[in-house]
């Protein structure tokens, strides 16, 4: 658990420095959950644009938010210049991982009073091996460095209709998966979905093999645009909360915004999930050195450790239930207005009854 990690040079837990990352932890679980709660909903703003159509000839929505249909076109495309001879993208994302040998620590504790570390070597697929140099065992466990990193290539120029866009800042959404296929690559070999380069197999890889995908937006497809008109040219918009709005989504408005809802709700209750999670931990490791001593006793240790995660379970989903309520309200202008002139109202009632 967390709490192992604090222990003193002696190899000693402490159990005030434990306690203190449980605070913290606890503590933190509000504040990300109030920060939560006051995220904007990009699509609401998205609902509040103009639709244009990219062959539109005359537009007049200065500084608006606008929503351009139509076909996106960059006269010089991208590929990937290491590893695709070819290509007729806007946008590429390289993802490669590396099959690596991974260090993992893990303390074997008497009573919570004396403990030994023990060092785990495992290989596994990762984006970001560790430095093999910094191993507590780093013979027999060496990761050579990456051949090749994770990568993303963007045209400088596109348009829509009579709009220009900046791709550099342009958010290209729903990317797809790009087929791969022998006439297109430059190194290595395609293995099921992968681009694979190394001595060893999917199946069967050596330290130091890669596997790689690429993600792609095609040119000359038909999407829709949202950003602010700045003459012939689309910008970010600024919304809510110093909220940022400059997309591009394949397909029709009402398409996008949906997608835009979908991926705020998906964030919304993963980070409400992530926050009561947290609040659990945190009481856990609080109540740590209390839990480690009945653990010790015969029979009751086991069920009475099982009895406290159940309680403080219970505990933080009512806890962060109760705090996601109230920094909504907090969060929601509308929300404290209405509050506001229901406590007046009832304020006035109230002396009213006791004339």
């Amino acid at each position: 658990m967390a709490f192992n990690r604090f222990r003193n040079r002696q190899g000693r837990s402490n159990p005030f420095v434990t306690a203190l990352f449980g605070i913290g932890l606890f503590l933190g679980s509000f504040v990300l959950l109030f920060i939560n709660e006051g995220r904007v909903d990009i699509s609401k703003v998205a609902r509040g644009s103009i639709a244009v159509s990219a062959n539109q000839e005359q537009v007049n929505h200065q500084g608006e938010l606008l929503a351009v249909s139509g076909v996106l076109h960059a006269d010089a495309t991208i590929s990937d210049p290491e590893l695709l001879n070819t290509g007729e993208f806007l946008y590429l994302r390289r993802d490669v991982e590396m099959y690596a040998w991974d260090e993992e620590r893990n303390s074997d504790s008497d009573n919570n009073a004396s403990s030994t570390n023990r060092y785990e070597y495992n290989r596994e697929w990762t984006d970001n091996p560790q430095d093999s140099n910094q191993f507590n065992r780093p013979n027999g466990h060496y990761n050579p460095p990456m051949r090749y990193q994770g990568e993303v290539f963007r045209v400088e120029h596109a348009e829509i209709g009579r709009f220009s866009v900046a791709p550099d800042q342009l958010l290209f959404m729903q990317q797809r998966d790009l087929p791969l296929s022998s006439n297109i690559i430059l190194d290595g070999r395609i293995e099921e979905e992968y681009l694979f380069i190394g001595s060893g197999s999917l199946a069967q890889p050596d330290i130091g093999d890669l596997r790689i995908q690429f993600s792609t937006f095609e040119n000359d497809q038909q999407v829709t645009v949202f950003g602010a008109q700045n003459e012939n040219r689309l910008q970010p918009f600024t919304g809510p909360k110093d909220s940022l709005l400059y997309r591009v989504y394949p397909g029709d408005r009402d398409t996008a915004i949906e997608a835009m809802r979908t991926e705020f709700l998906t964030i919304l209750w993963g980070f409400r999930a992530a926050g009561i999670g947290m609040m659990w931990l945190g009481l856990m490791t609080m109540v740590s050195p209390l839990t480690n001593l009945i653990g010790n006793v015969p029979i009751v240790g086991g069920l009475g450790r099982f009895a406290a995660a159940f309680v403080f379970l219970f505990v933080a989903i009512v806890l962060g239930s109760i705090t996601i309520v109230i920094s909504a309200i907090l969060n929601s202008i509308v929300a404290m207005i209405v509050i506001f002139i229901l406590l007046i109202g009832g304020f006035f009632y109230w002396r009213s009854r006791q004339e």
